[in-house]
């Protein structure tokens, strides 16, 4: 409101901030004008309103400030894995869902998952939503808290969501030999050796063939060899 002791003030008003502007609206018979400032277009934290007149014949330009105190709307922010048990060698989908107050507008911003030592990168949420693939092998075997932390945005606070506890199984091999036949000076014999991963497990083995007792009044040591030094598993 604008008020003078020669009569009521006449002209405009603007309302500013930052990037916020009202645009010039004119005073009433009374000096007044009510802005109405529509949600989000003051940023989350201390903001600044300017105020200025345009002044009018009698009345010479002026400006008024004033601090207001705006803080986000509280989002919820839920995490859901696709399973909570899995084996460390297969990937893992997570939905992360924010959710804004009612009559408000959905969330922006991004979202970011973790859990020990793995972290995603910040990704864009669409609609108040984002799928995550955690790659297999990125959590650790036993129990794993997945986290979320969702940035905020000009409407919104940051927040962190519900943890979800997954368990993993570590993904493993096993090896099984058949008995060679018996060896006598000069001889040769051999072994197969089978590879078998279970729980999943894709990798690379390595073998090695070491001798581990001589036997009994040998005179030369027996040696070993391994036709093939890797085993790939898929």
């Amino acid at each position: 409101a604008e008020s003078g002791s020669l009569g009521v003030p006449t002209g405009s008003v603007t309302l500013s901030n930052g990037s916020y502007s009202s645009g010039a609206q004119k005073l009433d018979a009374a000096g007044n004008y009510t802005f109405n400032v529509a949600a989000g277009s003051l940023a989350i934290g201390a903001d600044i309103l300017t105020m200025t007149y345009s002044g009018d014949p009698t009345y010479a330009t002026a400006t008024k400030t004033a601090t207001v105190q705006v803080n986000g709307l509280t989002p919820t922010v839920t995490v859901n894995p696709a399973t909570t048990t899995l084996v460390s060698s297969a990937a893992l989908d997570v939905a992360v869902t924010v959710s804004g107050v009612s009559g408000s507008p959905t969330p922006t911003g991004t979202v970011t998952l973790s859990s020990g030592s793995y972290s995603s990168t910040a990704q864009q949420l669409t609609a108040g939503s984002y799928s995550f693939t955690i790659p297999a092998n990125s959590l650790s075997a036993g129990s794993s808290t997945i986290a979320v932390a969702y940035s905020g945005d000009g409407i919104y606070a940051p927040a962190t969501g519900n943890s979800a506890a997954v368990t993993v199984t570590a993904s493993t091999y096993s090896l099984s030999a058949t008995t060679p036949a018996a060896v006598t000076s000069g001889t040769a014999a051999t072994s197969a050796v089978a590879v078998t991963g279970s729980g999943g497990y894709a990798g690379t083995v390595t073998l090695a063939c070491t001798l581990t007792a001589s036997p009994s009044g040998a005179t030369k040591l027996p040696t070993c060899s391994v036709g093939s030094a890797t085993v790939t598993l898929s």
